[in-house]
Formats: C-alpha cells, sequence, structure tokens
C-alpha cells in the first residue's frame, strides 16, 4: 500500500517564510514561499516532493498440488474373533505335575490353534483333507499289466501272458502321518466278469516285515458302474477279524512302521475295465 505523509505548517520550522500546501494524490508536495527576499536573492524556492513507498508483490516458487494420501485400507473387522480366541486359549488347561494329561488338553490346544491360523488368514483349516491320485500302477507277478493313458489305466487288448486270469497293478500312496483315515473313494467302470470284476484296495504293509499286508478298504466296482460317481468304502481291517480298537487303530496314518499301497484287479473275463482316479479322505 503506498505511503502518504501528512503535511505540516512550516511556521514549526521556519516562522513566517509561508506554509506547506498538502498534495491530493497521496504523496506530499510542499511549495514554501520562504519570503520576498529570498526571492529578490534569486534564489529558487524548493519543491518538496515526499516519496511514495509501494511494497513489491512477493514472487516465489509454486507449490504443486499434491493428491491426497490414500489412507491404508483397515483389515476387515479386526476384532471381530478376539474374544473367540481369548475364549479358547483360556480354556487350554494348565498341566500340573502328577496329573494325567487327557485328551482335553489337547483338543483344546488344537481348537486354539486352528482358530490361530484362521485368524492369520493363513485359510479355512478343514477338517478333512482328500488325497487324490491318478492310477499309475506297477506289474505284479502272476498277472497281466494294466494299459496306461494319460492319467487313468484301461483293460489291454491283448492279456499277457494268456495264462493269466487277473489283470493287476499296485502303487505307493501318500498320506499324511497322524490323519486318521475316513474312507476311500474310487473312479471306475467295469463290463462284464461277474460280481467284484474289478477291485480296488487299499494295504497297509509294514517296513520290517512286508511279507503280511493288510487290507484296509477294499471296493468292488460293479458291473456298469458310472465312472463320474465314486464308490465310497470305509475301513474294516479285511479277513483280520479285529474288532472296533483294532479297526481305529489301522485308520491311523503311521509312516514311520508302515507303507500304504493301492492294488487294482481286474477279471480276465470281464470285456472292459477302467479306472480314473482314487481319493482317500482324512480327517480327525
Amino acid at each position: 500500500m503506498p505511503f502518504s505523509a501528512t503535511s505540516v505548517s512550516s511556521t514549526s520550522i521556519l516562522t513566517g517564510f509561508g506554509t506547506a500546501q498538502p498534495s491530493t494524490s497521496g504523496s506530499v508536495s510542499a511549495t514554501t514561499n520562504l519570503n520576498p527576499f529570498i526571492s529578490q536573492l534569486g534564489i529558487q524556492q524548493p519543491t518538496f516532493v515526499q516519496p511514495t513507498f509501494t511494497l513489491p508483490s512477493i514472487i516465489g516458487p509454486l507449490i504443486p498440488q499434491l493428491p491426497p494420501t490414500p489412507q491404508p485400507q483397515a483389515p476387515a473387522s479386526p476384532t471381530a474373533s478376539a474374544s473367540d480366541l481369548q475364549v479358547m486359549i483360556s480354556a487350554i488347561p494348565i498341566a500340573q505335575d502328577g496329573h494325567v494329561i487327557t485328551a482335553d488338553f489337547h483338543n483344546a490346544l488344537r481348537l486354539a490353534l486352528v482358530a490361530i491360523a484362521n485368524r492369520m488368514g493363513i485359510g479355512p483349516v478343514t477338517q478333512e483333507i482328500t488325497v487324490s491320485n491318478a492310477p499309475r500302477l506297477f506289474a505284479v507277478a502272476g498277472m497281466a499289466p494294466w494299459d496306461h493313458e494319460y492319467g487313468i489305466v484301461k483293460r489291454p487288448t491283448s492279456v499277457q501272458p494268456e495264462s493269466a486270469t487277473l489283470i493287476g497293478g499296485w502303487m505307493e500312496l501318500e498320506l499324511p502321518d497322524g490323519a486318521r483315515i475316513k474312507k476311500m473313494s474310487v473312479f471306475g467302470t467295469v463290463t462284464g466278469g461277474g460280481d467284484g470284476a474289478l477291485t480296488v484296495k487299499l494295504k497297509r504293509q509294514r517296513i520290517v516285515n512286508p511279507s503280511s499286508p493288510v487290507d484296509l478298504i477294499a471296493i468292488k466296482v460293479p458291473d456298469g458302474n458310472d465312472a463320474t460317481k465314486g464308490l465310497d468304502g470305509d475301513v474294516t481291517g479285511g479277513d483280520t477279524g479285529i474288532g472296533p480298537n483294532g479297526i481305529e487303530e489301522l485308520r491311523i496314518v503311521n509312516n514311520r512302521e508302515q507303507k500304504y499301497l493301492l492294488a487294482v484287479e481286474l477279471k480276465v473275463a470281464a470285456t472292459a475295465g477302467q479306472l480314473n482316479a482314487i481319493q482317500v479322505v482324512l480327517g480327525q
């Protein structure tokens, strides 16, 4: 904004030398008639012009307008299950010397671990695990081998040796140690050959004594079965004659002492036979 000054009477400076005239233009132009004597001396009367002060405009660097910083997305319901976790953790019994550790200790700990795993976003921990396998069968002595195609096995057109009465093969199954076998499902079909022309067995064989494998599950595929629908079989222990407690022991996968095999047999009398897949369902 311009600076202006108020004109003052010249009598405050020189008595009788005249007065200053205010200007109306924002600056003071004071013309003083000092006195006739000075005029007679030929001295030009001075003109006083008050300078005008104007503040310069401030020019600085332009500050770019930055977009607003996006706020991080908060996790969905971060406290939705916190109380549930606290309850489950609090439910884990405290072990004490001299007290028997029962199944409740293990089960309470397991439930808490499952909840924590789900909470961490690892994914839902299911109560069942399904192990799927495509048949890849090794030949068995005295039996005719299967014909293999991509992911499936079929009855061969020509059976060799000609004296064979069965087409057979076996393969190893990798099952998670400590899991409990709930059932096995097979996807296959057969035509002719009579009842049980196509049989699929899950066997358990001891590592130190492989001469006596145990049939855990045996499934007989009926004539004309729809191969798109699985046939289920449960653990029975075969002809071992063991009771419920023995069957429960057979269900538990024990990779330290046992091997798990799949055996597939087809009667030569069958005109057609095919196995597409095998599934073993395990749980707790």
